[in-house]
């Protein structure tokens, strides 16, 4: 095995750690967001998905619950969660449930 072999494989080993920290901090990360009340702009990105613009839009527009300290937007992680499930639409079956329910008062 020449140098130039062992340095590859070494590279290769290096990047293959790199990697495996780098997934090991997006979980703590995740596992942070659940475990906190309140969240940062970046926070809520990464738990709603949102593009940056689109949550700056959404926060200068007030579309979205949020508290401005200073120049920091922080976020209530329960209201963002109800606020995502805003327009939840039923099921068929929800829908006929209430179909039912709403015959059957009428009578």
């Amino acid at each position: 095995m020449n140098s130039n072999q062992i340095t590859e494989e070494l590279a290769f080993r290096i990047l293959g750690g790199i990697r495996e920290l780098t997934e090991e901090v997006k979980n703590l990360n995740v596992t942070n967001i659940l475990t906190k009340n309140v969240l940062t702009f970046e926070e809520v990105m990464m738990l709603t998905g949102l593009s940056r613009s689109h949550l700056y839009t959404l926060t200068s527009k007030k579309a979205i619950p949020h508290a401005k300290r200073g120049k920091m937007l922080y976020f209530d992680r329960a209201e963002i969660e109800a606020w995502l499930m805003e327009n939840r639409v039923q099921t068929d079956e929800e829908a006929a449930r209430a179909a039912v329910a709403y015959i059957a008062s009428k009578k």
